[in-house]
């Protein structure tokens, strides 16, 4: 009986283990998405994100800089609904 417990204790662990696995997957990807998104990728220094909404033609314009490199990353026109 004992020898049945300890093995069920050890699969178990095991299973927590690729789990936790799973999740700092998950989470590494996550942080690569923001780093990409939120990094120049010039220099690696924060970007600045300014937007500007027009209501009358329901538009937002966002304009991402980089205060570093001085240059513009993008600039995205968005729809408002």
């Amino acid at each position: 009986m004992q020898n049945k417990r300890e093995l069920f204790m050890t699969e178990s662990t095991e299973q927590d283990q690729t789990k936790l696995s799973d999740k700092e997957k998950k989470t590494a990807s996550r942080d690569a998405a923001v780093r990409k998104y939120s990094l120049c990728p010039i220099c690696s220094s924060r970007l600045h994100f300014s937007y500007q909404t027009d209501f009358g033609m329901n538009t937002t314009h966002e304009t991402v800089k980089c205060p570093e490199c001085a240059i513009r990353i993008r600039r995205v026109l968005h729809r408002l609904q």
